[in-house]
């Protein structure tokens, strides 16, 4: 409870005790003023400790949570953050008192969810973070080698050829026709490096890794069942992965609009300036073009 607060709650059982005090306890201004006061406060603080209890109220926690609670608490006096694999890290988001409501997930840097979040609804994600938490001074490095969108489209008609299932072709030829249309802006030079880098780093290594596994799997006569759903998975993957390059693409070819825009504007107005063209002139050119 705040200090202001605290005052104002002891100002007013304070004004409530005295009239009660001076009045009698049913005297006309106690019932009036004093007791209303009282009741207010006792209902006051009765929802601020059941609340409170409410809130420190800890789940029941697995021994293997338990196990890991001090280990959670020693690494990040020391760190910033816990790293799982390549993709994914913890990082205190909230002091909750629990340190599990207080470890927020983020993918490629950004934030997910609180790891709590996953023990609600997704257990099995949730154990496998437990599992893969890395307690290390190492630091998970990137491949600095300079990746670009024909090395990944190269990959993608490989993998391309091996899979017979024609929907999962479609789109995966869709893929690589619209990452040849982020090349072409590459090699003019133009692409967004801030813009791609997640598409580089970790989305397109992913599509890559799912591929990979259902090349393995596909012809695997004891998983037939599994694969028919990751295939159904890996469909839903394609198309998402499809629509954020259209986004992307989108963005870029915005950004050479505004520039070529704004080269033109500046073009006419340094033409203006020297005098080289003449509103008449500039009057010609609009209409020639209506």
């Amino acid at each position: 409870m705040e200090k202001k607060e605290l005052t104002k709650l002891i100002t007013k059982t304070l004004f409530a005790l005295y009239l009660i005090f001076h009045n009698g306890l049913f005297g006309f201004l106690s019932i009036i003023i004093a007791w209303p006061i009282i009741i207010s406060l006792g209902i006051d603080l009765f929802q601020r400790y059941y609340k409170k209890g409410n809130l420190f109220k800890k789940r029941k926690l697995s021994q293997h949570e338990l196990n890991l609670v001090n280990k959670i608490e020693t690494y990040l006096l020391t760190h910033d953050q816990i790293y799982v694999n390549d993709n994914v890290s913890l990082s205190i988001t909230n002091d909750s008192g629990d340190i599990y409501k207080g470890l927020g997930v983020f993918f490629a840097g950004e934030y997910v969810a609180q790891l709590s979040d996953f023990q609600s609804y997704d257990l099995e994600t949730y154990q496998t973070i437990l599992t893969e938490m890395k307690f290390t001074d190492e630091t998970p490095t990137k491949d600095q080698q300079q990746v670009n969108a024909e090395s990944f489209i190269e990959s993608i008609n490989e993998y391309n050829t091996d899979i017979d299932h024609e929907e999962i072709s479609n789109y995966l030829y869709l893929t690589s026709s619209l990452l040849s249309n982020i090349d072409v802006l590459e090699r003019r030079g133009v692409s967004d490096q801030k813009k791609t880098r997640k598409l580089y780093m970790y989305y397109l290594p992913i599509l890559m890794d799912i591929l990979e596994n259902y090349r393995k799997m596909k012809d695997n006569k004891y998983v037939i069942a599994d694969v028919k759903q990751m295939e159904e998975k890996l469909i839903k993957t394609i198309i998402l992965c499809n629509e954020a390059i259209k986004t992307l693409l989108a963005s870029m070819n915005d950004d050479d609009l505004m520039n070529m825009s704004v080269n033109m504007n500046t073009l006419e107005n340094i033409l203006k300036k020297d005098g080289l063209i003449k509103a008449a002139g500039i009057n010609k050119v609009k209409e020639s073009v209506k």
